[in-house]
């Protein structure tokens, strides 16, 4: 679902000051994880960003290799 980019970073517990979107929001962009609704015009009044495909498949990854990592912990 698209979020707005106060909704993103109110999620990752940042103020909604300009260098955190340009710090961590557009980057994720740049790199493909975050798409916008309207790529054409990145300050149009009713932009939001969502996950891409890609990014969920590395978010399993990731998550299975934590998971796996935890399991393998002596007790």
């Amino acid at each position: 679902m698209p979020r707005k980019k106060q909704e993103v970073l109110d999620f990752i517990g940042l103020s909604h000051d300009y260098k955190n979107y340009k710090r961590h929001i557009l980057p994720l962009v740049k790199k493909g994880f975050l798409s916008m609704t309207h790529p054409e015009n990145p300050r149009h009044r009713n932009q939001k960003y969502q996950t891409t495909r890609g990014d969920l498949k590395i978010m399993d990854k990731v998550t299975n290799k934590q998971h796996k990592k935890i399991m393998q912990r002596p007790k």
